[in-house]
């Protein structure tokens, strides 16, 4: 009517033939429509027809599906993978869809179908001829995309809008491969860390076992037994000591055997090998708690590693020290003494059994002001080790051990009390006598023993029941100034 030329936009043409060459696409059944009126060549003003051309939509959804698209970003991933990003084409409201890849979504509502309202949104909302668009997700990616759009009817387009997308996946496909190698270089690194602490828990435990073993053959009388360590560190030196101690507890045997006296000498290698025992257990204890946080790998790692090896080197020391006494059985000694603060020593006793207690699954408990006083450091801890390993034994299904250590006008008073099974009132009057015990296995000096050291210090030792019925209380009293004298500690005679 006007006689301008007329662009008919994307539409199914009921006047197209099909064709038996088309592919079978969709797009084919659409046509994109041009219209120019045909004027009177005599007339000019007047129109005589209308001429009208349709262009199939398959060729223009080609152009959007064509391969340049997915060029583009080709740098982005790796060169065996293929890239994500597409075209579509949506109608000038930016909302009706006119080409996509998804041939289904033709003539679809972004906002409505798809789902996607933000979209519309962004290109209707953009002062702009393009823009990027919010990220959104399709059909369970993670998407950013851009758009542009075309000219307008009065500029000769269809005010269409492009747009291209992408999958995050491809934009951070380096940060992937980056963490990925970070995640694997750790692994390597966490795998190494494990075996090198196998190596090492493995290097500790085999010599410990040997002393164990050791230690046991003696208990029952072999003593032409020995720890065969070479190595040069503390374990080395203390496997020197224990061959040194079975050679001379070797020629006391044969002393003894000469003089009738066989009976003395087996007491004596039993006394040997329960001091021996108490250090040794909490020892093998500390490893099977390292060896169990080395495989759960907990966040304290390093910190529950230095703690078992600093446990392992004071035990080791403390066993060094048995050993000697034992050597010096014999012959003549005195007590070192020196002040001892009872707290820390008591601290100290009680972080050997810590592995124990959360074996048994036993409630430590210490408190009280503590107290200097002045007695053999070695000889006394040795008392309390007997004494909290009784009463852990005395709780194998669980329970609470309070530790009290209280200041009195003539000396300390410390107090060890247990939740377990309790004495019998008929054990009582035999607590302190050799060979007396109240288990299944053990040799029964280490009371006997501690009764002597605690009396050679100056002290009294004392075990009763609790006043509640639960449990034992071992009582530990010592001087402040130590023993009135400072006397001879020479071990009793072999025959005594």
């Amino acid at each position: 009517e006007t006689g301008d030329e007329v662009q008919v936009d994307k539409s199914r043409s009921p006047f197209r033939i099909p064709e038996e060459h088309e592919p079978r696409d969709p797009a084919w059944e659409y046509q994109l429509g041009f219209a120019a009126p045909v004027h009177d060549d005599l007339l000019p003003d007047r129109v005589d027809g209308v001429l009208y051309a349709a262009v199939n939509w398959y060729f223009v959804q080609q152009i959007a599906s064509s391969s340049v698209v997915r060029d583009a970003f080709r740098g982005l991933v790796r060169d065996a993978d293929e890239p994500s990003p597409y075209a579509w084409i949506w109608a000038s409201d930016a909302d009706t869809i006119l080409g996509h890849p998804n041939r289904a979504l033709y003539g679809k509502s972004v906002s409505r179908d798809v789902m996607l309202p933000q979209m519309t949104e962004a290109v209707l909302g953009s002062d702009q001829d393009f823009g990027l668009f919010p990220e959104y997700e399709f059909r369970g990616k993670r998407k950013n995309a851009a758009f542009r759009r075309c000219a307008g009817p009065a500029e000769g387009g269809f005010g269409w809008v492009v747009g291209v997308g992408i999958d995050n996946d491809d934009i951070y496909s380096t940060a992937y491969e980056l963490r990925n190698l970070i995640l694997g270089g750790t692994a390597a690194v966490l795998v190494m860390a494990v075996i090198w602490t196998f190596l090492i828990a493995r290097r500790m435990t085999d010599p410990i076992l040997e002393l164990q073993r050791c230690a046991g053959r003696v208990a029952e009388g072999d003593l032409d037994t020995r720890v065969s360590i070479r190595s040069r560190d503390e374990l080395g030196a203390l496997a020197e000591d224990m061959n040194r101690m079975i050679e001379k507890l070797k020629e006391q045997q044969q002393a003894l055997v000469r003089a009738g006296k066989d009976a003395a000498w087996r007491e004596m290698a039993r006394q040997v090998a329960h001091d021996l025992k108490n250090p040794l257990t909490p020892i093998r204890l500390s490893i099977d708690l390292l060896e169990r946080a080395r495989r759960e790998r907990p966040d304290e790692w390093e910190a529950i590693l230095e703690r078992t090896m600093g446990l392992v080197r004071r035990q080791v020391t403390h066993l060094q020290e048995i050993a000697a006494d034992f050597y010096e059985f014999t012959g003549e000694g005195k007590l070192n003494l020196e002040d001892i603060e009872l707290s820390e020593l008591l601290q100290e006793v009680l972080h050997l059994h810590d592995a124990w207690a959360v074996e048994l699954g036993v409630e430590v408990q210490i408190a009280g002001a503590g107290g200097v006083v002045r007695a053999d450091r070695g000889k006394l801890q040795r008392v309390f080790v007997n004494l909290v390993s009784n009463a852990m034994q005395a709780m194998p299904e669980g329970g609470e051990l309070r530790v009290l250590c209280e200041q009195r006008d003539d000396g300390v008073l410390v107090s060890v009390r247990d939740t377990g099974t309790g004495l019998a009132p008929e054990a009582l009057e035999h607590l302190f006598e050799p060979h007396f015990t109240t288990k299944s296995e053990g040799t029964g000096l280490g009371l006997a023993i501690s009764k002597q050291v605690v009396e050679q210090m100056g002290g009294r030792i004392e075990l009763v029941p609790a006043e509640d019925g639960e449990g034992t209380i071992a009582f530990v009293w010592l001087r402040r100034e130590g023993p009135p004298e400072e006397p001879n500690t020479g071990g009793p005679e072999p025959g005594g």
